[in-house]
């Protein structure tokens, strides 16, 4: 990475450190490091701030999410906080995610600077008021506890994380979106820099590799959607995403390894204890696993492209198609268990039932 970009990220990269500091992610379980770091967040809120904040466990409210740039968003953003209140909630994320998955978060937050000087100096644009890195929203539904069902999300322009705990476990980490825009930034200080590259280069690796016949099986349109398929959806299942690609078993065993480092890229934005599961569940799908690509098969800025890697149980979206195909957007969905609701069934047929 160039010096201008490590420069430029010293203030980024220093919120990374400290957070992983204050949880020490290695030596203990996910779990009870998100458990104390939501109790610890609520604690340093004001009465004015918990309205804000707080919220029921509701199944409308929590699984309403979006992460296109948008006013009247649920929950407290960093603006509202103090210096401290915003370290306490950098740590609440730091809970949730890897390093990398930190990392991936913070980046993307302060890229939201870097669209602002963008456009501001592009002339007018309706969204430019919406352009500011302390426009995170952060949201808790139920309280933290080790007992029953609660919940927290963090969301803004590019970035909605969810996360749900039942007795004192993490039951679900999905929906898990991040998105770039600029996908690389192509002037200015931070000039070379891509939150989301590695997304982009390992399926491209993966689609380089291909022979001819399993090229026309993955490579199913010139035509790119306009967006991920899925877009916001609450429910996303496998009957609803189109049984096309190409099939896992029939790649080499090389380009099996190339696969399975892309997924791992999606896997370990999580700790390891997290990914663990992420990692069962796509076993759940044994060989049934498909790798789409649809648009340009050139790299760089101009080349619309989309992929998918999809299963029975689980489904990664990326599109690299706005802006001249400079705004990227990935999201990783688990079809059981979004937003914690196979766990949760059985509490949302009961908890609002009439006496």
């Amino acid at each position: 990475m160039k010096s201008c970009i490590i420069a430029s990220l010293v203030t980024v990269l220093g919120s990374v450190m400290a957070a992983f500091g204050a949880v020490a992610q290695a030596s203990e379980d996910s779990s009870a490091l998100m458990l104390r770091a939501a109790e610890e967040f609520v604690a340093s809120l004001g009465v004015e701030q918990r309205e804000t904040c707080l919220f029921p466990f509701e199944q409308t409210l929590w699984e309403s999410w979006h992460f296109i740039p948008m006013r009247n968003r649920a929950g407290l953003p960093f603006g509202a906080m103090t210096a401290e209140q915003r370290h306490l909630a950098d740590v609440l994320i730091a809970s949730g995610m890897s390093r990398p998955g930190f990392q991936k978060t913070k980046v993307t937050m302060s890229l939201e600077q870097v669209l602002f000087d963008l456009e501001t100096a592009a002339g007018a644009n309706p969204f430019t008021e919406l352009r500011n890195p302390d426009s995170y929203y952060f949201a808790l539904y139920g309280t933290p506890s080790t007992e029953g069902e609660w919940a927290w999300r963090v969301e803004g322009h590019h970035v909605s994380l969810h996360f749900a705990m039942q007795n004192g476990r993490i039951i679900t980490s999905t929906p898990m979106f991040f998105g770039a825009n600029p996908h690389e930034v192509l002037e200015g200080p931070r000039k070379g820099l891509r939150s989301l590259g590695r997304e982009e280069d390992l399926a491209r690796a993966l689609l380089e590799s291909l022979d001819e016949e399993q090229r026309k099986a993955a490579l199913v349109s010139g035509d790119v959607p306009q967006d991920i398929l899925t877009r916001n959806k609450s429910v996303v299942d496998w009957g609803s995403v189109p049984k096309e690609g190409l099939q896992r078993s029939k790649m080499t065993d090389a380009q099996k390894d190339m696969l399975q480092a892309l997924l791992n890229e999606y896997i370990f934005n999580v700790p390891r204890d997290l990914a663990e599961r992420r990692l069962k569940v796509i076993e759940e799908s044994g060989d049934e696993i498909y790798f789409v690509w649809m648009g340009a098969s050139a790299s760089g800025v101009g080349n619309p492209h989309y992929y998918r890697v999809h299963g029975k149980t689980f489904l990664i979206e990326y599109d690299n198609i706005q802006n001249e195909a400079n705004h990227s957007h990935t999201v990783w969905r688990d079809y059981e268990n979004d937003f914690g609701r196979d766990v949760l069934a059985e509490h949302y047929r009961t908890a609002h039932r009439s006496d």
